[in-house]
């Protein structure tokens, strides 16, 4: 029998009724199958997002706001966690950023990395204590300030992908 539980991103739950040997019960593993979406299809055809953004709360709004829009959003906290879902994903279209956020390297760093190594992501900064200049800014780089409106990330991304 298998159960699988849905829709938290990245995993699924993955129950496997096996009798128990020894005395141990049967367990319940994370499965790394991509995202699941909450009726359980996955879109192709949706442009994914990998957003990375420190703040819960501001991720979570931005994600939701994201998928209204039709979007496939890619959650993370910190660009160590980005590079380790760019290494592993050739689907994402866009990078949304902050650039203030934990570990040795911020969302700017991060940015010119994906412009260098993945060229063909389109890059989005977003920052609530710095503006930066263009020249800090990677090419082709769109920045937008906090705070920003709901729908102002969507029509940025669809502005950018076409």
């Amino acid at each position: 029998m298998f159960l699988r539980i849905g829709p938290c991103p990245n995993v699924a739950l993955t129950y496997v009724n096996e009798p128990e040997s020894d005395g141990i019960p049967p367990t319940i593993n994370p499965v790394a199958n991509g995202p699941v979406r909450m009726n359980g299809d996955a879109n192709p055809l949706r442009p994914v997002v990998l957003l990375v953004e420190d703040e819960m709360f501001v991720r979570m709004a931005t994600a939701d706001a994201l998928e209204d829009a039709g979007f496939e959003v890619v959650e993370v906290a910190n660009a160590q966690a980005a590079q380790e879902v760019l290494g592993r994903r050739s689907d994402i279209r866009v990078l949304f950023t902050d650039v203030q956020m934990p570990g040795p390297i911020d969302g700017l760093e991060l940015a010119a990395l994906v412009r260098s190594q993945w060229p063909h992501i389109c890059v989005i900064i977003t920052s609530g204590h710095l503006q930066p200049s263009g020249d800090n800014l990677p090419d082709k780089a769109v920045f937008i300030p906090k705070p920003y409106g709901e729908q102002a990330p969507a029509q940025v991304i669809q502005s950018l992908i076409g």
